[in-house]
């Protein structure tokens, strides 16, 4: 069972207190590391140094950091922060040393929480250790511990790429350095992969008036313009019923899109209820260019 917690100072206090510990950076930030997209001039990378692999269903579940502290009156607590800051807190049962500050990446389903890397442990920072030694951190914690009303377990994972040349519709492989420390934010050695007919990115609807719909992406987390579908065309008025009719559709919420290469077709596929801020104008135009690239998993498994 979860419960939100949506006192505001509270929230602020824990997100303090998880920044303090692992980034230094200011109290409202979100500290995970993250994959980039892997393109051609990359894959040198994979066959000169040591890499490990698996495989992530990114659509159905959602990605978040696992810490365990104390609070001000020396209680335990367990919560799971997301990437828009929301935060849950769990009634997790482990070893008492854990909580003198734990941090751990997740994700996270109604049913399910998988363990997938080891940011501090018992408050002793594992960042610069290698993965192996990170990983068996995660395997003694989820083997020793239990959370209501869920299933924890750690991640699978192989030195082997070939295990996971077969991807379902929503899963994504990553490609994990053993030797590099974890960072924060974007880490250039750190890799994703899925087919490039797959890849999506991110706008943000804006109704201008009762019937055109403005996109926006951004620059530096700020909004700008990207396009603007007029609903008196036939073709706009087509998209514009696509995305209104879309689940979980409302205005300024953020829509994931498809273009099809080499037509060019353009496909509405869902609204993104886990992103912050619609997809940089920059990205997008790497998106493009990795699409283009059209990597496929062959050349990933020489």
């Amino acid at each position: 069972m979860t419960t939100e917690i949506i006192n505001e100072n509270f929230k602020r206090q824990i997100i303090f207190l998880l920044n303090n510990h692992w980034t230094g950076k200011h109290d409202m930030y979100f500290p995970l590391q993250n994959a980039t997209n892997i393109e051609r001039k990359h894959i040198y990378k994979l066959f000169n140094y040591k890499y490990i692999f698996y495989t992530k269903d990114t659509v159905n579940t959602k990605r978040a950091v696992l810490f365990l502290f104390k609070n001000s009156c020396g209680e335990n607590n367990a919560v799971i922060v997301f990437k828009d800051l929301s935060i849950y807190q769990i009634q997790l049962y482990t070893l008492e040393e854990y909580f003198d500050g734990s941090i751990f990446e997740i994700s996270y389903t109604d049913k399910i929480i998988t363990v997938y890397d080891a940011f501090m442990v018992s408050g002793n920072k594992t960042n610069y250790q290698p993965f192996d030694e990170r990983i068996s951190d995660v395997e003694i914690m989820t083997s020793n511990s239990t959370i209501k009303d869920f299933t924890i377990k750690m991640l699978s994972y192989s030195e082997d790429i070939h295990c996971f040349k077969n991807l379902s519709e929503d899963e994504e492989l990553f490609m994990l350095p053993v030797k590099l420390p974890i960072l924060t934010g974007v880490n250039f050695s750190f890799f994703k992969w899925k087919p490039a007919e797959k890849i999506t990115f991110c706008l943000q609807t804006l109704e201008e008036n009762e019937n055109d719909l403005i996109l926006m992406s951004s620059n530096f987390k700020k909004l700008i313009k990207f396009a603007k579908i007029h609903s008196d065309s036939s073709d706009g008025n087509e998209y514009i019923k696509s995305i209104k009719n879309l689940e979980n559709y409302s205005d300024n919420c953020i829509i994931e899109i498809n273009i099809e290469f080499p037509e060019g077709k353009i496909t509405i596929k869902r609204v993104n209820t886990d992103k912050i801020y619609p997809t940089s104008i920059r990205l997008i135009e790497k998106v493009l260019f990795i699409k283009h690239e059209n990597i496929k998993f062959e050349e990933l498994d020489m």
